[in-house]
This record gives C-alpha cells, sequence and structure tokens, in this order.
C-alpha cells in the first residue's frame, strides 16, 4: 500500500499548521535576564537603608556616668521587689525605716486582699524621695511566679507622684536581686 496523495492545499494547511513559530527576542537568549531582578534588588537595598536609619535615631539609649568626684553621695540604690505575697523596697544600709514593716534595710509591705499595695508602695517611695530628692534612679525586680502585669503597675506606681508629678525618672528591670 502506497501512502494517500495530498493535494497541494493540503499540504500547505499540514506546513503552516506545523510550522514553527518564530519566537520573541526574549525567548531565542539563551542568557538569564537579571535587569528585573536588580531594580528589584536595589528598590530593597534602599529601602533597608531607610528603615535602618530611622530606626537607629529611636533606638538611642541614654546614659549617665556615675560620678566619683569630690561632694558626689553614694546613690541610694533603691529597689522595689514584686513577690506574689509582699513589695519590698530595700535601699543601701543608709535607708531609714519610713513605711511598711520598716528596716534599716528597707521596708516591706503585704499584700492585702485586693491585690498589692500599689497606693502604699507610692506614698512609702514619696517620702523617701522627699528625703532624698536627688534620687532619680530605681531598680524593680519580681519572682519568678508574679504575672507582668503586676511589674507593669508597679512601673506605674514608682513613676509619678499621685498629682502627676514624676518620681523616678530612671526605673530600671533588674533581674535575679531580692
Amino acid at each position: 500500500m502506497s501512502a494517500p496523495r495530498l493535494s497541494a492545499k493540503q499540504r500547505a494547511y499540514i506546513r503552516r499548521k506545523t510550522r514553527v513559530q518564530a519566537a520573541g527576542p526574549d525567548e531565542l537568549d539563551d542568557e538569564l535576564n537579571i535587569v528585573p531582578f536588580l531594580d528589584i534588588v536595589v528598590n530593597l537595598l534602599l529601602f533597608l537603608l531607610v528603615l535602618l536609619s530611622t530606626v537607629g535615631l529611636y533606638t538611642q539609649i541614654s546614659t549617665r556616668l556615675p560620678s566619683d568626684g569630690p561632694g558626689a553621695r553614694p546613690a541610694l540604690g533603691l529597689h522595689v521587689f514584686v513577690d506574689a505575697d509582699h513589695l519590698r523596697v530595700t535601699g543601701n544600709a543608709t535607708m531609714p525605716a519610713v513605711c511598711g514593716q520598716g528596716s534599716e534595710r528597707g521596708a516591706v509591705l503585704m499584700r492585702t486582699s485586693n491585690g498589692q499595695d500599689w497606693t502604699g508602695l507610692r506614698e512609702c517611695l514619696e517620702t523617701l524621695s522627699s528625703l532624698f530628692p536627688n534620687e532619680d534612679q530605681l531598680a524593680i525586680g519580681a519572682a519568678e511566679r508574679v504575672e507582668y502585669g503586676e511589674l507593669v503597675a508597679a512601673m506605674d506606681a514608682v513613676r509619678t507622684r499621685e498629682d502627676g508629678r514624676p518620681l523616678f525618672r530612671e526605673v530600671r528591670i533588674s533581674a535575679g536581686i531580692r
């Protein structure tokens, strides 16, 4: 058997349908076009540089070195420790017993039925602040079982007086001191 003969019209139709379409200039090259990729990378780098310079302005930490010169008084070294059943205010040996179950090393404010005695803590620290007017530093620590909300409440209690004036400007969180 021989193959059937095709007419000229059929052969033209088959040639038209099986012809390889000429590809565009991008598809003919064997190279990878990296220009769009470089555009994206340059834009990301510019964005990151602007972001880092902006973040750098807002994350500066102001510090003050202690002065050991003549006439420099030792800091009171106030520390408030929040425990589940009490608040403890401690300082150097020179701290007077002014509030709570006081002693020469500090004071203990017991937890009331309503929770921690934040008002008593603020009054105690206001008294100490009036006795030591140049003292503006205080450290706060908490036991492991104390919730974070109580630590924040303690920070709120030691920052401002009842009338809204600042009490201690430099409130730091400390760890491991009891």
